[in-house]
Parts: structure tokens; sequence; C-alpha cells
């Protein structure tokens, strides 16, 4: 696994803190639905594709239904259980609609786990729940294991909730930077349904595929990367470009952003204050245009550079943008982004140049904001 986990305190409380949140919901369902000291442990370990171990103590008759996926697990839960969306994203399943006091509580989450460090991690999500149960566990067994290839924990303890005794049967597994929990639950003082946790925990595998979109995302991500880097190494201007070119900027900034120099159009110095403007064009016949104030840029301003707008704009939208409305207002009426075809920034005031395509071939309109609310408008073409 390509994880790491934070050894110092801090970073290792935080840690098991937000596993304590993780855990905490399913505790805090159990005490909604009315159900009415020191941890020791022993440890044992076995290497096995998936987990065996199955305790012969339950009353309630095992009947497995269709397997289902979640959190990068694949598992079967109990026949005619039902699934409801868990408040911090995963998934409870329970005996019945009447019933939430027999519950499966399914969680993933990301977490950053080195190798080695599995038996810290576990150790941590375990005392993050036994955190939250009253009277504590007193009788927690911990097995080690594998699943699918990867390290996997089983716990089995007794503990409160809400003033009723519980059996619970939990399992951890780290997948691809991922910890993907399962809790079962049941009352002690009902039919037993450790059984039926077992044989639901019995059932885990880690999704075939999670490894292999795990690693695509990344070849995704470095093909990425690299078209970035290539787009830059071309020294053409392109959106993207165009969008990270900000007011105040140096003439070396804006070329490291393009990654050329750019032609030297104009060059003047007025009252002792020197201006410049340079140009840089696309791959296609785009130009983006900078000018600088003393070295600093003041406006930047494009054509055909890219980065069209997602509105098609109406005179009946147009007509209803006014003066004094923010960009967000203005998107919210035309019902898109708009294109950054010019930026200004000259004694404080910032003017900036917005446009929209139309309805119809060839129409647009143009929204100019200063300070950020509209001061004027345009359009062309619109029906």
């Amino acid at each position: 696994m390509h994880v790491r986990l934070r050894d110092n305190a801090e970073k290792g409380s935080r840690f098991a803190w937000s596993y304590m949140l993780v855990c905490v919901m399913a505790i805090a369902c159990l005490a909604m639905a009315g159900c009415s000291g020191g941890t020791s442990s022993s440890s044992s370990s076995v290497s096995a594709n998936d987990a065996t171990e199955t305790e012969e103590s339950s009353s309630v008759a095992v009947e497995l239904g269709d397997r289902v996926e979640f959190g990068g697990l694949s598992f079967q839960i109990p026949s005619g259980w039902v699934a409801r969306d868990a408040s911090n994203g995963g998934m409870y399943y329970y005996a019945s609609e009447s019933d939430q006091s027999v519950l499966m509580h399914v969680y993933g989450s990301d977490l950053e786990v080195a190798d080695g460090n599995e038996s810290l991690a576990f150790s941590k999500i375990l005392e993050g729940l036994s955190g939250k149960i009253d009277p504590k566990p007193e009788d927690t067994v911990t097995t080690d294991l594998t699943i699918s290839g990867y390290p996997a924990q089983k716990a089995t303890f007794t503990g409160g909730v809400n003033g009723a005794m519980y059996s619970f049967r939990f399992l951890s597994v780290l997948h691809d930077g991922q910890v993907a929990m399962m809790m079962g639950a049941s009352p002690l003082d009902g039919a037993s349904y450790d059984e039926t946790f077992d044989a639901c925990i019995d059932s885990v595998q880690v999704v075939a595929d999670a490894k292999k979109e795990s690693e695509s995302a990344v070849s995704a991500g470095s093909a990425k990367n690299e078209e970035k880097k290539a787009s830059k190494d071309s020294g053409k201007i392109d959106a993207d470009k165009f969008a990270a070119i900000e007011q105040g900027m140096s003439y070396e900034d804006v070329v490291g952003i393009i990654g050329s120099e750019g032609e030297l159009v104009s060059s003047s110095s007025i009252a002792g204050i020197e201006n410049t403007t340079y140009t840089w064009k696309s791959d296609g016949w785009g130009i983006a245009t900078v000018m600088f104030q003393d070295g600093a840029v003041v406006n930047k301003s494009q054509a055909g550079v890219g980065g069209s707008s997602t509105a098609q704009v109406t005179m009946e939208t147009f007509n209803q943008v006014e003066n004094g409305m923010s960009y967000d207002q203005v998107v919210e009426v035309l019902g898109g982004e708009g294109e950054l075809v010019s930026e200004t920034e000259l004694a404080g005031i910032k003017m900036s140049i917005y446009s929209w395509d139309g309805n119809s071939t060839f129409s647009s309109c143009q929204i100019t904001f200063q300070d950020g609310a509209v001061s004027s408008k345009s359009q062309y073409g619109l029906k």
C-alpha cells in the first residue's frame, strides 16, 4: 500500500479520534433505537485468503443473501435485512424495519497507513470504538488475518449501550489506502446473532478491481500531469495559463506560467511610469495580451485562447441582468459561467469583462464588472 501513518503522538491522537467518530455513529444509532474500565485482549494470527473463524453460539438461523459492494468491500448480508444510508456516509443493515436494535454497520474511509504499521492502525480503531461503549468491553478478543491478500483484524467483545449489554463483531480491513469496517451488534438478552455476523464477516472480500482502479487513477493523473507539462514546455498560452496570470505579477512570473518569452508589441514611459505590452500565441489562432506598468501586470486580455462560456444566453435572460449584480448572480441568471475576456486593475479599481455565448449563430453578450459588480452590458444577435 502506498500510504502513511503519522507517528507522532498528536497526529496519532487525531487518527484515533477520527475513527472514534466513525464508530460512534453506529453506537449512537443503537441508542436512538431505544436499546435499552480497561480492555484486556488476547491475540492470535491466521493466514488465509478469507476470514474463517465462526463461533457456535446462536439461536438465529444463518441465511445470507445476495453479494453487495460498499466501501471497497464485497460481502453478503442476511436475507431479508433492510439497508439504510448512514449519516457518516456508511451503510446500515437492520434485521427488520421494526427492529433496529440489531444492526450491521459498514463504512469505508480514506486512511494513511504505512506498511508495517497495520497493528497500530487496528489498535487505534478499536481504541476509538471501545472508548464510546459504557460499560467498556473487558472481554475483547482480536484475530489478525488477511482478506484477499490485505491485512485485516476481527474483534469480538461485549459492552454497554444506553444501559443494555450488546454483543459485538467488528472487522477492519486496510486496502489500497483505505480502511473499511464492518460491525455487527445485537442485544445479549435477545436471540444471539453472533453466528450471523461471523458468517457475514467470513463472506467479505476486497473488491477485485479496487487496486486496479486505484492504479488506473494514478496512471491517469500522471498522464494528465505529463499533458500539462507538455503544454507548458510548448510555450503556448491556453485557458488555464491565462487564468493563472494575476494582477501585480512580474514579467518573469508570467513567463514562468506560460513557459516562453512574450513578444514585445509596445513600450512607453509617461510621467516616469514605464508601460510595456507583450503578446503570447496559442496553438490555434488565439492570442493573449498582457500589459505591465512599472514591471507589474495591470491588464490581461485574450481572444480565441479557450475557456468558452457554458451558457446559451437569450435576450430574455440578458434583460434580467442589472447593474450592481455580482458575478455569481449573473451566472445564476444566465445559466452558466462566462469566459474571462479582459481584466484590468488601475488606481485600486478592478475591471473585468466576461463574455457569454448566445442562443443563435455568432450571437453573444459581454458584461463588465467594476470591483465585482455589473457596471455595463452589451449584446450582439441575441434572440
